[in-house]
């Protein structure tokens, strides 16, 4: 009798669950946890927020880091000077940074891998970041080819002109550019805000098509977000966007994107300062 009882729990235990009344199949397949894209183990993962609250997470935390340098611009009549370029990165994308992973843990129970964080090693993720800024170099240099030729009078904007002629002038002030602003203000902030975003909507709709779709909608996002740049720095960067989210969505790493991104700042930057002092 003993061992019948227990085959009967055992049987109950391994059964599908069955939905109970009041609870339809999707109610009961919803509540299953969702494991980590990318997660190593594969696990089951905690219970983590349902679609809405994840789209109300990237309108209430992600949303107000874009809008916020778009109101300091508006604050200094459309442009931000050298000190807002070198300290707003710093500072507005530092706290970004640790908002974003408070928000990935705390709020949304995720796990960093979700994220990318731990992903690939590091000469692996070097060395796909530097594949990632050649095809950069190329977007930025067709787009220069094309679309700069229709939009006729609109050259670079104010503060990356008074950004590039005062680094031009001061090496200190290029080394901090090409360091941790460059590095941490830009590349890592907006990489990972990029990534974080994908995430939340993924899981909001895991479908392949839906995936699709948010990566396409992060780049036209992240080209709009670099208006003050013309059409032509919004047409690049959204091509670069869609790279970017493209290369996440097969890879799932974060790190290549940091790197790729940062490389192509400091060129980008780089040869505006060598053209300045007439070395190119």
């Amino acid at each position: 009798m003993s061992q019948s009882n227990d085959s009967t729990r055992a049987d109950a235990a391994s059964a599908p669950l069955a939905p109970t009344a009041g609870h339809s199949e999707a109610d009961t397949a919803a509540s299953i946890p969702i494991p980590p894209t990318g997660h190593p183990s594969g696990g089951a993962a905690p219970a983590m927020p349902g679609r809405l609250a994840q789209l109300l997470v990237v309108i209430l935390g992600v949303l107000p880091l874009y809008l916020l340098p778009w109101l300091l611009r508006r604050a200094h009549g459309g442009a931000v000077h050298l000190t807002g370029m070198l300290l707003y990165p710093l500072l507005i994308g530092g706290a970004a940074i640790v908002w974003l992973l408070f928000l990935q843990r705390r709020v949304c129970r995720d796990d960093l891998a979700g994220l990318g964080w731990r992903a690939g090693g590091p000469w692996s993720n070097l060395g796909e970041g530097l594949l990632l800024t050649a095809a950069y170099l190329v977007i930025a240099a067709a787009t220069q080819a094309t679309v700069a030729r229709w939009s006729p009078g609109r050259g670079p904007s104010p503060e990356i002109v008074e950004l590039i002629l005062r680094l031009s002038e001061n090496p200190w002030l290029m080394l901090v550019w090409l360091g941790p602003v460059a590095w941490i203000g830009a590349a890592l902030f907006e990489e990972l805000a990029r990534v974080f975003v994908l995430r939340r909507l993924w899981l909001a709709w895991p479908g392949t098509t839906a995936r699709n779709v948010a990566v396409i909608a992060s780049a036209l996002a992240f080209g709009l977000v670099h208006y003050y740049q013309g059409p032509p720095g919004m047409v690049s960067t959204g091509f670069m966007g869609l790279v970017a989210g493209a290369v996440f969505l097969f890879r799932g790493r974060l790190w290549p994107l940091v790197v790729g991104h940062a490389v192509y700042d400091m060129i980008s930057i780089g040869m505006g300062v060598l053209q300045v002092r007439g070395m190119v």
